[in-house]
């Protein structure tokens, strides 16, 4: 009976071992959701305020928000982006020349 417990466990432990190796990781989801960002077309097919696009919906709301935010950045003119030299400290203390 105890072989027989000890198998049945073993098993488990196993079968438990294999499906938690297998999943998927957050930082998974977040890589497939910024591939989904770069390919989306938000011009054609506007997202619902407070909603997301298909392929970020298990990923957080702060994190999808800066993957759509870095896109956007990423895909601006640079002509249009801020070029402000701000120092290392991040405040603007006399650094613009």
């Amino acid at each position: 009976m105890i072989i027989l417990l000890s198998a049945v466990v073993a098993v488990l432990v196993v079968a438990g071992a294999v499906v938690w190796f297998n999943a998927e990781s957050y930082e998974d989801k977040v890589a497939d959701c910024k591939r989904a960002v770069g390919a989306y077309d938000f011009d054609a097919q506007p997202v619902e305020e407070g909603g997301t696009i298909p392929g970020c919906e298990d990923v957080k709301r702060d994190d999808y928000l800066a993957l759509v935010l870095s896109n956007t950045i990423a895909n601006m003119p640079k002509e249009d982006r801020d070029l402000l030299d701000y120092s290392d400290n991040g405040t603007i203390d006399g650094s613009i020349g």
